[in-house]
């Protein structure tokens, strides 16, 4: 018969290192270690993804209308993507994207199609 011993402090199995300073910290619990714990129990909570959303949809909103908008705007300007060689991934920027919705809409064409 084989037995692995294990440890709950505080309510929660410790999943941590064995070692005597992990362990240390773990049971005078460091702000390190309140932290990660916190962080853990938000992420396992199931609302925590929604919450999140809603507090960047707030953030950007705030951001728009405050004296910060222009610059906070001039973000998706930004081109995002890597080359490799002749191989290239990228998102169009926020002008180019709107074109092609555009033009989606006016053509039959498909809205990738140059």
């Amino acid at each position: 018969m084989h037995v692995t011993p294990t440890w709950y402090i505080n309510g929660r199995k410790y999943l941590g290192l064995w070692d005597s300073s992990e362990f240390t910290n773990a049971l005078l619990g460091t702000l390190g270690q309140r932290v990660r714990e916190a962080a853990l129990d938000f992420a396992r909570w199931a609302p925590s993804a929604g919450i999140l959303l809603l507090i960047a949809t707030i953030v950007s909103v705030l951001l728009t209308n405050s004296a910060l908008g222009a610059e906070f705007q001039s973000l998706w300007q930004i081109q995002l993507g890597f080359r490799l060689g002749d191989w290239s991934v990228g998102l169009p920027s926020l002008a180019r994207a709107t074109s092609l919705q555009r033009r989606s809409r006016s053509s039959p064409l498909p809205a990738w199609l140059p």
